[in-house]
């Protein structure tokens, strides 16, 4: 959890007694105690070793403290396949402020247009469009009827649907 989202916790919840930084390492204790317990979502990798095969720059961008990010990288051998990583930990605006994006699309070096995003969650696929970014999304988190109302360029359900949408 990064400091936007302790913060939005906390406004929801206006009688809890914790700070932000208590809620961060909070939810950090709780990702550590059930880290062992992590899978990667069918298909996933699979998926990214395809664009990456062909000569793809692929980038993440995620909220998670970079300790997290590197954690779930080796325990699933990720790190070879992203030419960049943008964690909460280098962005000052967080999710869904289009910062992170804009973060990774410069990294990358490539103009906003020419990334595609790919995201499951409503805090990801809002700022991927104000980003300036193409963004599919994928019904693994939220339901298709929810991704639609963001106007994602499209909206998939698999990754296999995603492999054949883009042609992998």
């Amino acid at each position: 959890m990064d400091k936007i989202g302790a913060t939005k916790l906390l406004e929801y919840n206006p009688g809890a007694t914790l700070s932000v930084p208590q809620v961060i390492e909070y939810c950090n204790n709780l990702f550590k105690a059930i880290f062992d317990q992590m899978k990667l979502i069918p298909g996933s990798r699979e998926f990214i070793q395809k664009p990456h095969r062909k000569g793809f720059k692929l980038g993440l961008t995620t909220s998670a403290l970079r300790e997290n990010q590197q954690r779930v990288f080796e325990m699933f051998n990720l790190r070879p396949f992203f030419s960049t990583i943008t964690t909460g930990e280098d962005i000052i605006n967080g999710k869904p402020h289009p910062e992170p994006y804009l973060k990774t699309v410069e990294k990358l070096g490539f103009a906003p247009p020419n990334v595609l995003v790919i995201e499951d969650s409503v805090n990801g696929v809002r700022p991927g469009k104000a980003a300036g970014c193409r963004v599919i999304a994928i019904t693994t988190s939220f339901p298709r009827e929810h991704l639609m109302e963001l106007q994602a360029d499209y909206v998939v359900d698999s990754f296999a649907e995603l492999e054949w949408l883009l042609g992998f």
